[in-house]
């Protein structure tokens, strides 16, 4: 009894353990790990307890009990159970019944007699609620894929003094931040996101993945979803009083990442609206002052895509370097057509380096397009691409590009796009997560000639 009522756990046994109970114990400097384990042997059953890594010697609990099956341990766990329709918790006491049979042999007076005698003690209780809050509607189920969209612009500022970083900053979890600084009393940045258009007949489920820093420690952070159509958000502002995910900073200068699931009511919200998009606001507080930096903010959504929808996906690491040097630049340059290079030098007149793109979250998909842009600084080099594919034997390339593109002007951007053909595609549905790996070989640029690449994506339909 007093082991149930103080164990945080209990986990059933196997061939003749009964179970291990496990708690803690707080009594000194640090916490203890205690465990109490019952199992029968020779007739007996006995308790094993074992205090921060100290076994003392064997208990016995019961004898004789010539069977193991004599005594049998059920375990009803504590939990708690939301209902919908009511919109309240209810709670189910957790607790061990432990049963005992005992059998009288007949005589000659009394046939044989089986006694039954139950021992129920509860469990450890379990005081916090699990979440969400009561009163507010459950998040739907999170599917297996949802694609992810960006937030669309700029943050709109509320309260507090921009530091640096811009709304590109947020695309990547790359160490690249939008940073801000807490002001008023108590120090507080406030800042809204809007996504970009979500092109999507019917949205089901959408979730937040948010990546950030503090550099001071307990700071709370917490994010509301607009919906103005909830009668339980401010008709004005479309916010609700209580946030929609709170948590604190309990590390000082380390990333940290929040993920949330909508409530079905902010989902259908989305969903009523002619151009499909989700905004959030950030609220962080603390009395001191502070810096907060953001640095990846994506909103993920599954559904039903539009006819003509697409995806495009980026390359989220930097490439690798087979052949030649980096110059200058990184995998972020690549993500827009915006004259922001990744920039390779030639060694033996090569160039080559290969790059994988970012997790398809796609179930399916039926078309991947790769999109790049590029230029030479020297010469008229070809440039190759080649898609990677284990089916091809050797290092996974094959032996003759997908595409070919040569460079006759110095200095001017050339695009080059192709579609991966269905032996590729096949391979890309193959992987979880999904990705695309490419590799990109040059030559023909003579000495010291540079390739500047400007934009590589991979548009891809579900």
């Amino acid at each position: 009894t007093e082991d149930a009522n103080v164990a945080q756990s209990f986990t059933a046994g196997t061939s003749t353990d009964y179970g291990t109970f496990k708690w803690f114990e707080f009594s000194g400097s640090a916490p203890v790990s205690v465990t109490a384990r019952y199992f029968w042997q020779d007739e007996r059953v006995l308790r094993k307890l074992i205090r921060g890594g100290d076994e003392s010697p064997p208990q016995v609990v019961l004898e004789p009990v010539l069977e193991f099956d004599d005594v049998v341990f059920t375990h009803t766990p504590t939990a708690w159970t939301y209902n919908d329709s009511t919109k309240l918790w209810s709670y189910t006491e957790g607790k061990i019944t432990v049963t005992l049979l005992t059998t009288h042999d007949a005589g000659a007076e009394f046939p044989a007699t089986t006694i039954t005698a139950t021992l129920i003690s509860d469990l450890r209780p379990q005081i916090d609620l699990p979440a969400p809050i009561p009163g507010r509607l459950p998040p739907p189920t999170p599917p297996a894929n949802q694609v992810g969209f960006r937030i669309s612009g700029e943050p709109n500022l509320l309260q507090g003094t921009y530091r640096s970083g811009n709304g590109a900053n947020l695309t990547f979890d790359d160490s690249s931040y939008y940073v801000t600084r807490g002001s008023g009393s108590p120090r507080t940045v406030t800042w809204e996101a809007t996504s970009e258009v979500i092109d999507y007949t019917t949205i089901t489920n959408i979730s937040i993945e948010f990546v950030g820093r503090v550099d001071r420690s307990g700071i709370s952070q917490s994010f509301f979803v607009y919906n103005p159509s909830d009668s339980e958000h401010n008709p004005i502002s479309g916010y609700a009083g209580t946030p929609d995910e709170s948590s604190a900073y309990l590390t000082a200068n380390t990333d940290r990442t929040v993920t949330f699931e909508f409530n079905s009511s902010d989902v259908a919200y989305v969903n009523s609206l002619g151009s499909k998009v989700v905004k959030i606001k950030l609220m962080a507080t603390d009395p001191a002052v502070f810096d907060h930096s953001a640095d990846k903010l994506v909103f993920k959504v599954a559904g039903t895509p539009s006819s003509n929808f697409f995806r495009d996906f980026a390359v989220d690491t930097n490439p690798t370097i087979e052949v030649g040097s980096v110059v200058s630049g990184d995998f972020t340059g690549l993500a827009s057509n915006d004259t922001t290079y990744y920039v390779t030098q030639e060694t033996g007149d090569i160039i080559q380096w290969s790059a994988i793109s970012e997790a398809i979250t796609l179930d399916t998909a039926t078309s991947t397009e790769v999109r790049f842009v590029g230029r030479t600084t020297k010469g008229s080099p070809t440039m190759q691409f080649y898609v990677f594919n284990p089916a091809n034997g050797g290092d996974g390339y094959p032996a003759t590009p997908n595409a070919t593109t040569t460079y006759t002007s110095i200095n001017s951007d050339i695009p080059t796009t192709f579609f991966l053909n269905s032996a590729d595609l096949a391979y890309v549905n193959s992987l979880f997560p999904k990705e695309v790996r490419i590799r990109i070989k040059g030559s023909g640029g003579g000495a010291q000639w540079r390739f500047e690449a400007d934009h590589l994506i991979f548009r891809v339909k579900p």
